[in-house]
Formats: C-alpha cells, sequence, structure tokens
C-alpha cells in the first residue's frame, strides 16, 4: 500500500502510552497516601512499578527527542519553538522522577510519606501538562508531515530499545487505558501468538505489578 500521512487514528498507540502515563502517575499519588512506611513488601512492588514506568517514559522522550522532533522541525520550521519547549519539560522532568524515586527509597516515617504524596502529586500534574501541550502542538503537525511508514518506524526503534522484560508489560500497559473500542482495534491488529501470550503471561504479569496500586485490605480478599 502506498504509503501517506497520518492520521489521528493511526496514533492510537501514541494516544493510549500518554493516557497510562497520566492514569499511573495519578494512581501512584493516591497510593502513597495509603501506604504504611513500615510496609517493605508494598513498597517494594510500588518501587517495581516506578521502575518499569519510569523506563517507559524514557524511552518514549529519548524516542522524541532523538527522532521525532527532529523529524517534524526538519520539514515544519515553525514547530522549532515548540520543540524546544517540550524538550525543555523533558529535562525538567527527569529531576522530578529523580526525586520521588529517592523519597520512595527513603520512605521511612509519616512525615517522609507526606513529602513523597506532594511530590507525587507535583509530577504526575507536571507529567499531564506536558502531555496535553505536547498533543496539542504536535499532533496537528504530525498529521501533516509524518508518514505512516516514519510513524512505524518510530514505533519499532522504541521496541527496539526497550527490554524484552518491559515489551510484555507495555501491551497490558497501554490495554489498561484503552477503551473497549480502542482495545478491540488494538486485539485485532496483533498476530495471534502475541494475543495468547498476552492472556497467559503479559497480562497475568502486569496484574502482579499493579497489585502495588491496591490498600493491604483489598490485596487479602
Amino acid at each position: 500500500m502506498r504509503d501517506r500521512i497520518v492520521t489521528p487514528d493511526d496514533l492510537t498507540l501514541f494516544f493510549l502510552i500518554h493516557r497510562a502515563i497520566r492514569t499511573d502517575l495519578a494512581a501512584f499519588a493516591d497510593a502513597i497516601a495509603t501506604v504504611d512506611p513500615a510496609d517493605r513488601t508494598r513498597i517494594a512492588q510500588l518501587s517495581r512499578w516506578l521502575g518499569f514506568v519510569e523506563r517507559a517514559i524514557h524511552a518514549h522522550h529519548e524516542g522524541e527527542d532523538e527522532w521525532l522532533y527532529p523529524l517534524v522541525a526538519g520539514r515544519d520550521p515553525g514547530f522549532a519553538a515548540a520543540r524546544a519547549g517540550l524538550e525543555a519539560e523533558h529535562r525538567a522532568l527527569d529531576p522530578a522522577l529523580i526525586d520521588v524515586r529517592a523519597r520512595l527509597e527513603a520512605l521511612a516515617t509519616i512525615e517522609d510519606r507526606a513529602a513523597l504524596a506532594a511530590a507525587a502529586r507535583g509530577l504526575a500534574e507536571h507529567m499531564r501538562a506536558h502531555l496535553d501541550r505536547e498533543e496539542e502542538v504536535l499532533v496537528p503537525a504530525m498529521t501533516r508531515w509524518v508518514t505512516l511508514r516514519e510513524l512505524g518506524d518510530f514505533e519499532r526503534e522504541g521496541s527496539r530499545k526497550t527490554s524484552l522484560r518491559d515489551l510484555s508489560l507495555v501491551l497490558p500497559w497501554v490495554a489498561s487505558a484503552a477503551t473497549p473500542a480502542e482495545l478491540a482495534t488494538l486485539r485485532g491488529v496483533l498476530p495471534w501468538p502475541v494475543r495468547l501470550l498476552h492472556r497467559w503471561s503479559w497480562q497475568p504479569s502486569y496484574d502482579r505489578l499493579q497489585r502495588a496500586f491496591r490498600a493491604p485490605a483489598e490485596v487479602a480478599r
């Protein structure tokens, strides 16, 4: 099929990644409010989840900084100012992620928990504002200048830089943010071996990772 410029419908995975980031960073901030600083098991679960999302965010931002933004800017000179702002936001988000990680690892008291919750809420809000702005300025440019083949190259490059272990979590992660219609579309383009792996292995692994968001009384049910 002849290559063509992407449409918003082609960007479903892009939007789902953004939605999953927004949803889970907000859920993390809520989970912190219920964590017992002495509950090292739950803190370890939260740490494993945060590690996965940190890596997913870094991979997504790296692909944008190194590949997607330069591609669009090379074709649309008017995107230059927006690109500089988005890249600056990426750089500002890195220390915010590091701060939340450090506070989680040092969590020992109720006062620590309050400070961590505030930092997590700040991170979630900062990320939400960045993703909203990115969708406002980048998506219209992509639907003018990026081809379907190039979008596929961008997504494959992101997969190539992701570990096999994290790749097994990405599909259930983005699926968790999908509407029923989006989920049906996503399943429709997946090869049957991937659908089986998702059902019998990847989804259960992701569900275990997500247990950290639930209060201990809920987990025990």
